[in-house]
């Protein structure tokens, strides 16, 4: 298997997402032009490069810049869906796609457009990528706000360069009716899906014979190319796959999952020094706003015991409420977003509400609407599985010392906490059967899902429960845990000064039982699942 690095330029690409928002000055980002719109300044153009649902990056000509164009505002595009870099004829492999990469779209209107076989549109390309089949080249057309028509050359494109296999041809017509087709064997031509949902035929088809090549993260031996599949949905950095059979050639190499991924941050083309112009980053590319994640005003180390937290302590933790009536936590993950439990969120959505920089209930804090709610497509009512949802903001958070957004826990950092002890917030019932004003706060053990089954195997939870994507957390003794009116809230764990979502609150036995840990939905597992609906949002 052949593994490809990933390389980031450091002087364009900050160290962290927050300081995105820093102008680049004399630098010019050429070409992916979205739109040209006039500006007064730079500052004026980077706001209108984030509220563009497409653009990803800008540049800007200054007022002192020698020909045309002055005071122009250049809104720019870059792919925010992995691209396998090649994709390769290889005997006895199957290559695949993570899961996450089509169930985050949240709509429920299916497209059947229609792909037309032994078509080209001949012309009118302005960029070529590589695609696994011509579904999946319809897709990309779909996602890319210039493409009108795409030609897609299949893997047996009979042609002496071999260039051309597999690649997809986006294309710009301003009049698609003009467009006259062209005769050719084993190519294949259409128009975008718009206003519905995307077909993932694309990404459900396993692809024989065909290697994906791309960054490597590990891998594994497993029996199926099935199982395969499945590591790399359960892997928060896979985004696809490729997986090599029994009757591989090399023996070395039979029976293994390789587990994959591209980078798809922002990424210019090209960046050239250019006097008299500005360039820079959507601010929507920033994860957290003008914020770093996971800061607290409380960094003392302390054991709690379900006791009331002080203003400032968790400025991430906010209230769910429903006719104005606290309902279920949840946790500012950037200014627009917010991660919560999906068993919080019920029809008629009209009646929710986000509150934010809260300590007490009794006090206003910052109400704020939603603009749409995306609920995890494989939410299970009855069993609780896939307990997590997303929601956006109307408007965009403004961040304080007691409004911040926190960090996502990543799987490999999370294997360091279990046996830890990490912290969940909440507004939930007390032991005495009534419910706080002010937000409580408990320190707890965190527990793995294998280890948590074995110690909830003795008590009946159909239909409920505990699989790779739960976590666990409590005493062996009871006494501190979740309860009612904290679900779809945070438990966080502590690295240096920063926290991490770990877990969200999601079900239990009772509360605080001796040998019976509260359930949690395990935030790393569904890492890719939330990148993937916050880019395509």
């Amino acid at each position: 298997m052949r593994v490809y690095l990933l390389f980031v330029l450091l002087s364009v690409f900050p160290e962290s997402f927050s300081k995105v928002q820093e102008l680049k000055v004399d630098l010019d980002f050429p070409g992916d032009d979205v739109l040209q719109i006039y500006s007064p300044d730079a500052q004026h153009c980077q706001l209108a490069c984030t509220q563009h649902h497409s653009c990803l990056f800008f540049t800007f000509v200054r007022a002192d810049w020698s020909t045309d164009n002055r005071k122009k505002c250049f809104l720019k595009y870059s792919w925010t869906v992995p691209i396998p870099p090649e994709i390769r004829n290889t005997p006895s492999v199957i290559s695949g796609f993570s899961d996450s990469l089509y169930k985050a779209k949240g709509t429920t209107k299916e497209c059947n457009q229609e792909i037309l076989i032994d078509i080209d549109y001949p012309g009118d390309d302005f960029e070529n990528v590589l695609a696994a089949s011509p579904q999946h080249c319809q897709f990309l057309c779909s996602t890319h706000p210039h493409c009108t028509h795409f030609s897609y050359s299949s893997s047996k494109y009979s042609t002496s360069n071999t260039w051309y296999n597999m690649r997809c041809f986006l294309k710009y017509k301003q009049d698609v009716s003009q467009l006259v087709p062209a005769k050719a064997k084993e190519s294949y031509s259409g128009f975008p899906s718009q206003n519905c949902k995307l077909s993932n035929v694309w990404a459900t088809t396993r692809y024989e014979n065909i290697d994906f090549f791309a960054y490597d993260n590990r891998h594994f031996i497993t029996g199926t190319s099935e199982a395969c599949r499945e590591m790399c949905t359960a892997d928060p950095y896979c985004q696809f796959y490729t997986y090599t059979l029994s009757s591989f050639p090399d023996r070395d190499y039979r029976n293994k999952c390789y587990v994959k991924q591209v980078m798809i941050l922002p990424r210019p083309e090209k960046v050239v020094y250019m006097p008299g112009v500005v360039s820079g980053f959507s601010l929507r590319s920033c994860n957290t706003g003008t914020a770093d994640c996971g800061k607290s005003d409380d960094n003392k180390a302390r054991i709690f015991g379900g006791s009331d937290a002080s203003t400032g302590n968790w400025p991430w933790q906010v209230s769910l409420q429903r006719r104005i009536k606290h309902i279920c936590g949840g946790s500012i993950i950037t200014n627009r977003w917010i991660l919560t439990a999906a068993h919080c969120l019920f029809q008629p959505y009209t009646q929710f509400s986000v509150r934010v920089g809260l300590t007490k209930l009794s006090d206003a804090g910052t109400e704020y609407e939603w603009e749409n709610i995306i609920i995890h497509p494989n939410y299970n009512t009855s069993s609780l599985q896939n307990d997590i949802a997303l929601i956006k903001l109307k408007k965009a958070i403004t961040f304080n010392n007691n409004v911040r957004p926190v960090c996502l826990m990543e799987a490999e950092k999370e294997a360091r906490f279990l046996g830890k002890k990490c912290t969940v917030t909440g507004w939930g019932r007390l032991k005495s059967g009534s419910f706080p004003d002010i937000l409580q706060e408990a320190e707890v053990p965190l527990m793995s899902s294998e280890v948590c089954a074995k110690v909830l195997s003795k008590e009946d939870l159909e239909p409920y429960k505990v699989i790779s994507s739960n976590l666990c957390a409590g005493y062996p003794e009871g006494g501190i845990d979740t309860c009612d009116g904290d679900s779809g809230g945070p438990l966080v764990c502590k690295d240096g000064s920063t926290w991490y979502l770990t877990g969200l609150t999601s079900w239990g036995v009772d509360c605080a039982q001796p040998n019976i840990p509260g359930v949690y939905t395990r935030v790393s597992y569904y890492i890719p699942w939330i990148r993937s609906v916050i880019a395509n949002a």
